[in-house]
């Protein structure tokens, strides 16, 4: 299984998104977006191995029913060219305020702490980004699908299949901190490294460091 998002990306980005691209045009409703997007996702998964952890379609939570979830990743998609350039048309915001009925009733359904969880709206020419964070709403403005920000998309989706974990600040936080048990056990090997090394310059990093 690969180990490292960027590299994974990195790797399957150009390939993947000519051929999303050479399939857009034919796609004409949001149910073959589904079928095209969610099979491009398999074929991704079987040629670098990459395992996403609680995958469904058609989730049913409070008020409303889930496109696809992949682990806490939650992909909503809509008829091709429905999103507009701004989030204060009607389209847009009907479809943010659906995806925020889905973030809190899968918190209701999996009694998992919302903050945990990404929305992601997306026409296939489209995307919105959409997250709660410390109760405020965290909406990002419409971005188009070109190359970059389709790696985007692929990095967060993916990083539920490589890390068990959407690509999120909370999680970031707490992966990086000084409260994780990895970051701590990293810094005690590293000073053990400092202190127990002969090399002088080593030594003298170790005791400005200790200032």
């Amino acid at each position: 299984m690969a180990k490292n998002i960027d590299l994974l990306i990195n790797k399957i980005n150009g390939h993947y998104y000519k051929s999303f691209l050479s399939k857009r045009d034919k796609i004409f409703s949001e149910e073959d977006l589904r079928v095209a997007f969610s099979s491009l996702i398999d074929l991704i998964c079987n040629d670098y191995q990459v395992n996403i952890p609680e995958e469904r379609h058609e989730y049913s939570v409070y008020k409303g029913r889930i496109d696809s979830l992949y682990g806490e990743v939650i992909l909503e998609y809509k008829t091709p060219k429905y999103l507009t350039n701004s989030n204060s048309s009607a389209k847009n915001s009907n479809a943010i305020k659906q995806v925020q009925r889905h973030i809190l009733g899968i918190e209701k359904k999996q009694k998992k702490n919302i903050n945990r969880f990404l929305a992601i709206i997306f026409d296939g020419h489209k995307i919105i980004f959409v997250r709660r964070r410390n109760n405020l709403w965290d909406i990002e403005e419409p971005a188009v699908v070109n190359e970059k920000n389709f790696k985007i998309l692929l990095q967060r989706l993916f990083s539920i299949g490589i890390q068990g974990k959407a690509l999120i600040i909370d999680n970031l936080v707490k992966d990086f901190s000084i409260v994780s048990r990895d970051v701590t056990k990293d810094i005690k090997t590293i000073l053990l490294k400092l202190i127990n090394s002969d090399n002088n310059k080593v030594n003298l990093l170790y005791e400005q460091w200790k200032i």
